[in-house]
């Protein structure tokens, strides 16, 4: 069975690419990069709409994360409390 090749809509070279081309992909693409700015004097931050979802749930992934440590460890600290009575003959 032949395998399909994945296509995505930013796969393409911008070596082998006009200025004026990679622009036209750009826009294609739904990157408003008409509005980003170039001045560092005023220390103005431009973002990608696209990317604020992205970040927004990777803070949120974080704290997931950080959650799933802070069970894990209360969990080992038991584990190892109970492993601890089982050596001594202390039961469960």
């Amino acid at each position: 069975m032949a395998q399909k090749k994945a296509h995505y809509d930013f796969d393409f070279d911008v070596s082998k690419m006009t200025p004026e081309e990679v622009k036209e992909k750009l826009r294609e693409g739904g990157i408003p990069f008409e509005s980003w700015v170039h001045n560092e004097e005023e220390k103005e931050v431009t973002t990608l709409p696209m990317f604020e979802r992205q970040a927004e749930l990777l803070k949120q992934l974080a704290g997931i994360l950080e959650d799933q440590i802070e069970n894990d460890v209360k969990e080992v600290d038991t584990l190892n409390v109970q492993l601890h009575r089982l050596k001594r003959g202390g039961g469960q």
